[in-house]
């Protein structure tokens, strides 16, 4: 996490910073981007962004963090309900959507290389979401689980899915009909997986 100077920190600067890291990352895996990079991308010393975090990892969180932010601004759970089936999709759509824009190689480098490691660090974000939300989440019922880790087992699964999808998708010159319906066609699969037995024979 960020340190708490970074929180104080004015919009300007917070932008410059996210900008300069979204450069590097757009070139660089996490695993080999330079934090160096990042501060001279965002017109820095390196001491200054050590300041502000403590390690590469930590700006790419705070990236995602900030890719997170903008996509909760684009559904709005209590007057609109949806499940958490629903909520992978549209960040599935939200994200392809980047493809043949400014952010398409940052998105191609990030999903390209997501490791398990950061798959797991990734959904963390979603599991409090998830928990903060709960009340205004559709069929929670169904989804067959007893624990945190159970649900970070589904939401994991659900996030390799989009993970896959959205690489494909980048690497691949195809449209986007073409990885929307095999998409679906996952979320299906994976849907009639994690929901408890009576209700599998739903129609969903």
């Amino acid at each position: 996490m960020p340190s708490n100077a970074y929180k104080r920190l004015t919009a300007e600067k917070k932008k410059r910073i996210i900008e300069g890291a979204i450069k590097e990352f757009s070139i660089h895996t996490v695993e080999h981007a330079s934090l160096n990079a990042v501060a001279n991308n965002a017109g820095m010393s390196r001491t200054t962004l050590y300041y502000y975090f403590s390690d590469i990892d930590d700006i790419f969180m705070t990236v995602m963090d900030e890719v997170m932010e903008n996509f909760k601004k684009t559904i709005n759970l209590e007057e609109d309900p949806i499940d958490i089936f629903e909520i992978y999709y549209l960040f599935f759509k939200y994200v392809t959507a980047y493809k043949n824009t400014e952010l398409e190689d940052f998105v191609k480098t990030i999903f390209s290389d997501m490791s398990l490691k950061l798959q797991k660090i990734i959904t963390e974000p979603y599991i409090q979401y998830y928990l903060e939300n709960k009340k205004y989440l559709k069929n929670l019922e169904k989804l067959d689980y007893e624990n945190r880790e159970e649900l970070l087992d589904i939401l994991f699964a659900l996030f390799a899915l989009v993970t896959a999808s959205i690489n494909y998708y980048f690497k691949n010159d195809i449209e986007f009909d073409v990885i929307d319906y095999k998409f679906k066609r996952g979320l299906r699969l994976l849907k009639n997986g994690v929901i408890k037995e009576e209700y599998r024979k739903e129609e969903i």
